[in-house]
């Protein structure tokens, strides 16, 4: 899998992409996606794209937007 590392960590870009696409899935599409995590658009769409791993507050907002929709007790989004 490719990686990429940023601030002395390596991130699974694959693993930022699936979590940024759930997450525009769940907020209604990119655009809305881009507006809750206070992103432009442009920028994320780059970054769905694979072009860039996203800044990890990002990724960690992305997340954090999957773990309220989960169901209790569903921890898959983690």
């Amino acid at each position: 899998m490719r990686k990429k590392r940023r601030a002395g960590l390596s991130v699974d870009i694959g693993v930022c992409i699936g979590a940024l696409f759930d997450a525009a899935e769940l907020a209604g599409g990119c655009e809305q996606l881009a507006k809750q995590l206070r992103v432009p658009a442009l920028l994320l769409s780059g970054w769905m794209e694979g072009l860039e791993v996203p800044p990890q507050v990002v990724y960690q907002r992305a997340v954090d937007l999957l773990r309220q929709a989960a169901p209790a007790g569903n921890t898959a989004a983690s």
